[in-house]
């Protein structure tokens, strides 16, 4: 907040997440892909190797869109305010690698939140492009991977997870278990709480944690850290009405919108991932709130 305290550094942040955005997609769809040889389709990028290994262990698979979904807006953002057309080029491409790489990645979460974002945004700035772009996520569906990926199986599993999570909460109503690196592996006995359910309710497999960051910011911070948190949440969406609403500035209240948008695509990928178990998408929804925070004060001072 206190070094992006200007249009130029800001502007520099964005380039920032769209140049890392773009390197990371490029060298991650290279590696799985050319190097490892493997097929879109048997394979999802960044997932797992055949051979167990992670490759991003701060952004795997589902929790990746936390990263290209709002760097993809910043492009848009940066082509509409570029004045050179070698800029204009370069973000077109980077924002086709990007949506390329969050299409594989084949995260249905990833998928939810690229589709409301996409209709929100669109809804705001231009609905004549809505029908296009729905015809296009309806072309993705039919001819790309994710197809075979859309089931109730897993959709069920996972609220079967969270609900025996949902058991911790009672047993650690106020403080939780803690926020420590391995808070699920030494304060909790997972088999127990699995236990405890009726039997149409365990989930299969070993379990490690929630599914949903909600829940899991619930479970380790208890009742008390959870309104906190969903203060914070409330904070940040007042200073995104404000910024939009009131602000004078057009570079204001236009980045206001994709900073707006951004975090939505954040949240919704958050209700089916716990996003701050890694560093990186941690790191993305402190820099957007850091983002609207600067943007905020300076609508205050015009």
């Amino acid at each position: 907040i206190n070094f992006f305290n200007s249009k130029i550094r800001l502007n520099w942040l964005v380039w920032t997440i769209v140049a890392c955005a773009v390197v990371f997609s490029v060298t991650g769809m290279v590696y799985y892909y050319v190097i490892l040889d493997n097929t879109f389709t048997e394979m999802r990028l960044g997932y797992i190797l055949k051979d167990g290994r992670h490759v991003w262990k701060e952004l795997s698979v589902d929790i990746l869109g936390t990263l290209t979904i709002p760097a993809m807006l910043f492009c848009f953002y940066l082509y509409r305010r570029a004045s050179r057309l070698s800029y204009k080029i370069f973000l077109m491409i980077g924002a086709g690698i990007i949506f390329v790489a969050t299409i594989l990645t084949q995260s249905r979460g990833t998928l939810t939140a690229l589709i409301i974002t996409g209709i929100v945004f669109l809804s705001i700035k231009n609905r004549k492009l809505l029908p296009l772009f729905l015809a296009g996520i309806v072309l993705v569906l039919i001819f790309s991977p994710y197809k075979n990926r859309i089931d109730a199986y897993t959709f069920s599993e996972r609220i079967k997870i969270n609900y025996v999570y949902l058991q911790a909460v009672r047993d650690y109503p106020l403080g939780g278990i803690g926020f420590g690196m391995r808070a699920y592996q030494e304060n909790l006995d997972h088999k127990k709480y699995v236990q405890n359910v009726p039997d149409h309710l365990r989930p299969e497999g070993t379990l490690i944690g929630p599914h949903t960051w909600l829940l899991d910011i619930m479970v380790r911070t208890g009742i008390i850290g959870f309104l906190i948190f969903l203060l914070i949440i409330f904070v940040f969406l007042k200073m995104s009405w404000q910024v939009i609403r009131k602000a004078r500035d057009s570079m204001i209240k236009d980045m206001g919108i994709y900073v707006s948008v951004a975090f939505l695509s954040y949240f919704i990928i958050g209700l089916a991932e716990p996003l701050f178990w890694a560093t990186a998408p941690a790191m993305m929804f402190y820099i957007l709130t850091a983002m609207m925070t600067v943007l905020w004060s300076w609508s205050r001072n015009e």
